[in-house]
């Protein structure tokens, strides 16, 4: 039975069809009952004193009772339906009828929502209803962005994202991930791909005093980069293209106290929302657990996906989180929190029956290139690649106080994606890519192509044959460009792949030196860009660190910013598969070998896409023998003798991406690069679990243990090839962990 509770003059009007059909309240009778009910939940709520929430929501049903009202819209049959509608939600009574927590509404037996047939759909909604905006599809779009700035407290949004991806897995959802956690780049993805059935976002929220409710976005370094609900509107474009906004944040739904926030009464975020025009807004009157809110977010949105209107998914989903609750105390606890907000045309269905389905890009496998002028060096496109945000952020930092970067670690962990994503984010700046060709002169003609045409004829004239004699001019050659006709339009200069021009790693405690014939190259490239005045930057990825000693012995690698990549995290890894297939498709034989697949690639994103593609194309005999080989590998420490001897006759790679694949990470050059004294430290790192950081001082005790003599120069020497997993500093201690991959060359295979 449906209920609407108004404001009518300065009276509250209570209305169902029941008898009797109407209770009338004056602002005097009940404004304050519901402040004082409103404080007592807030006061309940804040010291956890869950068993006062049930006489709250009694005393709160029996105000509506005075003439047996409430009873008599209870005891109709079907759902119950109570919408709290206000036109102006800036008065006194209207703040008090939305903050009240009509949630909790109980009878003598227990709070409504407890009612094992009966769903308590309860909305509140600013200004007029009018008929719900009608879903043009058949299926619905969900973009999903979690924020987590650098030095707040961690919030598990993979568990939140995974949780919606395992619900409607198989559904009429699909799920889309803006990995940046920031503003700018939010903005660009609803505009470009825009519109969305459903923007989520999951990050910190807190109330300002200055400034009001925020979120706690990030900036394009990491940084806490708080958005008001200004700012977050701006985000959207046109508000009501977007029909639902889920803010998955506490406090989204709390109005300031003015006692503890700063005095003033601030409107919550997603009021302020409502007011703009997003016709559903959905946010927590309080601060929430983590599980609770990512088992609210399932639930809801596998309603949604199955044409629930948002009302009838918000109850679903409370009513699920207060069942959790009931079965186990530490889990459920805020089930009441979520707040469901309407604007004009808010609560109806994401998606209908009947109507058609999207028509999907197939961004997973679409053609992307490090090198887009040139076509050159692919790279995964922005829906595959996923994670690395810290690794991109970090990069983004060093380029405001260095200019030249190296990006570093083991083959196929996606360093010229990681390249392709940050020059996508260096806004101005243009990128020229040097791959394949390292000699200077073709370095001088990638630079070249970058300054405006008009002047390109009397640069090559100046430098090109100077270049062609003494390739160490072109250190000149560079500075003059980057001072230059460089210095109002600045170059991201990307020299890809520099293992290429590196020498073979051999028995060595130091960095891998550079090759004789390209030492004048790269001296003339890092001296440019160390003397030059210059808004142009330099990145470089290699597999392996490397040093470059200059006339006076001075190591000029030493000035570039390291940012180090590692293995993806499992919840990475479900995002890069999900991002080229739809959960539909993973399951039975498929879903057995992906698991496999995951297993078997470990985290190493190059290796997993080679596995999983003949997986999702139905080429189950390719994906068996593929996985094998890698299977095979990770117990030996080899690839099988087959593969052996195809690379020992020279086979060609193009029609055999697996063999492409030993081929490249050249696992024998790795073992052969290793001393005794390294071999015997990666064997002692590999005691530990796979994938888990562990502190520096522990691994050389591990080494030490093992009888390694120098147990920190072997740990720098497997840093340095990539064997092992740099996790950066944790409270000032530095952290790593054999790569997976490497484990079986030190003979502990998946130890």
């Amino acid at each position: 039975m449906e209920a609407l509770i108004q404001i009518t003059g300065t009276d509250v009007l209570c209305r169902s069809t029941g008898t009797p059909a109407e209770f009338r309240l004056s602002e005097n009778e009940i404004s304050g009952v519901l402040v004082d009910l409103a404080r007592r939940y807030d006061h309940a709520v804040h010291l956890g004193e869950d068993d006062a929430l049930l006489g709250i929501g009694r005393a709160l049903f029996d105000r509506l009772d005075a003439n047996g009202w409430a009873t008599a819209w209870a005891r109709g049959n079907g759902p119950r339906v109570l919408e709290i509608r206000v036109e102006d939600p800036h008065t006194p009574l209207a703040q008090a009828l939305l903050d009240a927590p009509w949630e909790l509404l109980a009878k003598r037996d227990g709070f409504l929502a407890d009612d094992p047939v009966q769903w308590f759909e309860l909305v509140r909604r600013i200004g007029a209803k009018e008929t719900p905006v009608t879903p043009q599809h058949g299926d619905m779009r969900l973009l999903f962005m979690a924020a987590a700035p650098e030095g707040a407290n961690p919030l598990d949004f993979e568990a939140e994202e995974a949780a919606i991806l395992e619900a409607t897995k198989g559904l009429r959802l699909h799920l889309l991930v803006e990995e940046s956690g920031a503003a700018a780049p939010l903005r660009e993805r609803l505009h470009l791909e825009g519109p969305f059935e459903a923007l989520h976002l999951s990050c910190h929220g807190d109330i300002n005093p200055e400034r009001g409710p925020i979120l706690a976005l990030e900036d394009e370094v990491g940084g806490l980069d708080p958005v008001d609900a200004g700012g977050l509107v701006g985000l959207l474009g046109d508000p009501r293209s977007t029909p639902l906004v889920f803010l998955s944040a506490c406090r989204t739904a709390e109005p300031a106290d003015p006692q503890g926030d700063g005095g003033r009464r601030f409107e919550p975020l997603v009021r302020d929302l409502v007011r703009a025009g997003v016709p559903n807004v959905l946010g927590w009157d309080g601060s929430v657990f983590d599980t609770d809110a990512a088992h609210f977010a399932q639930v809801f949105y596998q309603e949604l996906a199955e044409f629930g209107t948002t009302p009838h998914a918000a109850a679903t989903a409370r009513k699920a989180l207060r069942k959790a609750g009931l079965a186990d105390p530490r889990r459920g606890r805020h089930w009441h929190l979520a707040r469901l907000y309407l604007g004009a045309g808010g609560g109806g269905a994401l998606a209908a029956r009947g109507q058609p389905k999207q028509r999907l890009e197939s961004t997973g496998h679409e053609a992307q290139f490090l090198d887009e002028e040139h076509s050159a060096v692919p790279v995964a496109s922005r829906a595959a690649f996923v994670g690395r945000r810290r690794s991109l952020q970090a990069a983004l930092k060093a380029f405001r106080d260095q200019i030249g970067v190296l990006v570093h670690g083991m083959g196929n962990l996606g360093k010229s994606s990681l390249a392709a994503r940050l020059a996508s984010r260096m806004n101005g700046h243009k990128t020229v890519v040097v791959f394949g060709r390292y000699d200077a002169l073709a370095v001088f003609d990638r630079v070249v192509e970058a300054v405006p045409a008009q002047e390109r004829a009397t640069i090559r004239a100046t430098w090109r044959d100077s270049i062609a004699s003494d390739p160490s001019s072109l250190g000149d050659a560079l500075e003059a460009l980057l001072e230059g006709p460089l210095d109002t339009q600045p170059i991201l200069l990307v020299v890809d792949d520099l293992e290429r021009i590196l020498e073979t790693p051999s028995q060595s405690d130091t960095a891998t030196p550079v090759r004789a014939d390209f030492r004048a190259m790269l001296t003339a490239v890092l001296a440019a860009f160390a003397r030059s005045q210059t808004a142009s930057r330099l990145l470089l990825t290699s597999r392996y660190l490397f040093r470059m000693p200059d006339t006076r012995g001075r190591d000029l690698a030493a000035g570039l910013a390291r940012i180090p990549l590692r293995p993806m995290t499992e919840g990475e890894r479900l995002k890069q598969l999900f991002a080229v297939a739809r959960p539909a498709q993973i399951e039975g034989t498929v879903a057995t070998l992906a698991r496999r697949a995951l297993a078997a690639a470990d985290g190493n994103p190059g290796l997993q896409a080679i596995l999983t593609t003949p997986i999702l194309a139905g080429e189950t005999a390719v994906a068996e023998q593929a996985l094998a080989a890698i299977e095979h590998y990770r117990a030996t420490g080899a690839p099988p003798e087959a593969l052996l001897a195809l690379m020992e006759h020279g086979e060609q790679d193009a029609d055999n991406a697996l063999l492409a694949y030993f081929r490249r990470m050249a696992f024998d050059t790795y073992r052969n690069a290793l001393t005794p004294a390294q071999a015997t430290m990666l064997r002692a790192a590999c005691v530990f679990s796979s994938g888990l950081p562990i502190p520096r001082p522990a691994l050389e005790a591990a080494g030490a243990a093992a009888e390694v003599v120098n147990p920190g120069a072997a740990l720098d020497r497997l840093l340095g090839l990539g064997l092992m997993d740099d996790w950066g500093k944790n409270s000032g201690t530095a952290q790593a962990s054999a790569n997976p991959l490497a484990r079986p060359l030190a003979g502990a295979p998946d130890a």
